[in-house]
């Protein structure tokens, strides 16, 4: 491979050190209520989750769709969530998610 998926935390963040398959499936598809950290984990703060990622022009976006977030019953892709920052540029991502407390996002490795 050349390259990977990095998921990420704001570096303030002492709490999250792993996340499941599962979980950013449950945080990040459509339809998700999930917007506190506590509701992945009751033992996490109550802090509110912002969430930052790949616009649907990149090819992490198509990746993470299909990795993380799968297929339906019905063989579709499973939509992305509304109301997560996506941006095209990586280098926003990770400044987003520097710059933000609560903050989780997802970008190319090789970034």
């Amino acid at each position: 491979g050349i390259d990977g998926l990095s998921v990420v935390v704001h570096p303030a963040n002492d709490w999250c050190d792993s996340l499941t398959v599962e979980q950013l499936k449950a945080i990040w598809e459509k339809g998700s209520e999930i917007t506190t950290w506590n509701q992945i984990d009751p033992s996490w703060p109550s802090d509110p989750i912002e969430l930052y990622g790949s616009d649907a022009a990149s090819g992490t976006y198509d990746y993470f769709q299909e990795v993380i977030l799968g297929k339906d019953a019905a063989g579709e892709k499973i939509a992305f969530r509304n109301g997560y920052n996506p941006n095209d540029k990586d280098s926003e991502l990770v400044e987003g998610v520097a710059n933000t407390p609560g903050a989780l996002g997802y970008f190319g490795y090789a970034f």
